[in-house]
């Protein structure tokens, strides 16, 4: 593949002294060359037409959403972690996870913020306020910790995290696709190898309406979205949507033993 060319030619003798031209036709993978000749045009330089009227089509990826299906949040809750570290990543990760929270509003998060069946905060992305429910899972994790959860940087969870994920066989593939020298390039990992901490949060609204089949306005009123078009990526993994929160209701009410029977089973 030829190189994209970073340089101009200066004029020829029986040109103008400003004149200015590209040594190659202007093409979208070379948006560098075509920013410096409108730079020159400003400058008094005279360019070729074409290229004050050029518009460069970029190319679209559509956005892939990872996440963690419910039999692989369930192999995350109850595997054990050898160490208190990776103990403390797991359980804030699930935190998220059930809650919809995002990292920076836990690492916001006071005991005042924690009630007895619900969560209330002002996010910090958006300083929206919000009521959480809080459901059996959730809820045993902030007993565990006496409503006051761990609290570590968001680049330390992410680098434990790929650990967690990698105990608990997280082998599942993900492929990401991205746009190197105007190419789309794809590359397979494995689950493990994507876990961040933003997954949490995915998990949630994946699960919420793709498994559990809940609304995506039901949904958004939990984590704060305020467009579709936000939801849209998880509204096109889901397999179907239920008419009401029976999930949400189920998660809130029953047994951890009764919610693991009752949601696995749910098609």
């Amino acid at each position: 593949e030829p190189e994209t060319p970073t340089s101009f030619s200066t004029a020829s003798p029986s040109t103008s002294p400003n004149s200015l031209t590209s040594t190659t036709p202007l093409s979208p993978s070379s948006p560098s060359q075509h920013i410096k000749m409108r730079i020159s045009h400003r400058n008094g330089y005279n360019v070729n037409e074409s290229v004050l009227t050029y518009r460069p089509t970029l190319k679209e990826i559509k956005k892939t959403v990872t996440f963690l299906t419910w039999e692989e949040v369930m192999r995350v809750y109850h595997t054990e972690m050898p160490s208190k570290i990776l103990t403390e990543v797991k359980d804030v990760f699930l935190l998220s996870l059930f809650t919809s929270l995002r990292h920076s509003d836990l690492l916001n998060l006071q005991p005042e913020d924690i009630k007895e069946d619900h969560i209330e905060i002002v996010t910090v992305k958006t300083s929206d306020p919000l009521r959480i429910e809080l459901n059996d899972y959730s809820r045993s994790i902030l007993d565990k910790y006496d409503n006051k959860i761990p609290k570590m940087a968001n680049q330390t969870m992410n680098r434990y995290l790929k650990q967690v994920g990698a105990i608990c066989e997280l082998n599942a593939p993900v492929t990401l696709t991205t746009i190197k020298a105007g190419k789309r390039v794809s590359t397979t990992y494995k689950t493990w190898q994507v876990m961040s901490t933003h997954m949490g949060r995915r998990t949630f609204i994946s699960n919420a309406i793709g498994h559990f089949g809940i609304p995506p306005d039901v949904v958004m009123k939990w984590t704060g979205h305020k467009d579709y078009e936000a939801m849209r990526p998880y509204i096109e993994i889901a397999d179907k949507s239920k008419e009401d929160s029976e999930g949400r209701v189920l998660l809130r009410d029953t047994s951890l033993e009764e919610i693991e029977q009752q949601l696995t089973s749910v098609d």
